[in-house]
């Protein structure tokens, strides 16, 4: 009996073992529909770094540790490090972002920027897809972001709807009222965090069935 016990043991720590921590990625924005309000704002700010008050590694800083730091993003004009679009004409705004291979992704930080308040981002969506055009794609989520605050930005956090994917799209519907632009401070994901489902080997079901026939056997023989 001891040895069905540690077999079985072995199975669910072989399960258990392909679970991983998700970690902290920026992805590369490819597509950018809202245009620069000018230098210094270009739409790189926003997976950069540039502006955070804590850094992290690309694909390596454990998203949940790293959030819980509270990192905020600066909002005065001399420090930079946000995105303004050019104008608010032409909402909604779509913002394409690659992470480089397809991956689970389940969260999405923000931070408001520079450029006043009331130009942080209100209604939004996001999407996710395995092709660069989003011709095939699933939304992960309607969220209403908060109105910037009057000083350091802190990060709000939006948990999506899982999925794999290699192209994530924010599709932006409103600002809060301002006329110049759109801003956004910073956009990092979460990857990989939830437990991959590797299937049991076919004949193991069976094979650990067999095995407990065989102990029960065992212990009746042992009775009689």
């Amino acid at each position: 009996m001891r040895i069905g016990i540690s077999i079985i043991s072995l199975a669910l720590t072989f399960v258990a073992t392909t679970a991983s921590a998700g970690v902290i990625t920026s992805g590369t924005v490819y597509n950018n529909t809202g245009g620069v309000y000018g230098a210094g704002y270009e739409v790189e700010n926003i997976s950069n770094q540039s502006g955070l008050s804590a850094g992290y590694t690309d694909g390596v800083t454990d998203f949940d540790a790293y959030i819980a730091v509270t990192p905020t993003h600066a909002t005065e004009e001399s420090d930079g490090g946000s995105w303004l679009s050019a104008g608010v004409q032409g909402l909604p705004y779509i913002l394409d972002f690659d992470l480089g291979s397809s991956q689970l992704v389940s969260t999405l930080a923000l931070w408001n920027g520079a450029a006043g308040n009331n130009a942080s981002i209100q209604s939004f969506s996001v999407f996710g897809s395995d092709v660069s055009d989003f011709s095939v794609s699933s939304l992960m989520g309607d969220f209403v972001n908060p109105i910037g605050v009057s000083g350091l930005e802190p990060v709000n956090v939006f948990d999506l709807t899982d999925l794999t994917a290699r192209y994530l799209r924010i599709v932006i519907n409103s600002n809060y009222g301002n006329g110049c632009c759109v801003v956004i401070g910073e956009v990092a994901w979460n990857v990989g965090g939830a437990a991959s489902e590797v299937p049991l080997p076919a004949a193991l079901p069976l094979f650990l069935g067999g095995l407990a026939s065989m102990s029960l056997f065992n212990r009746k023989r042992k009775r009689a």
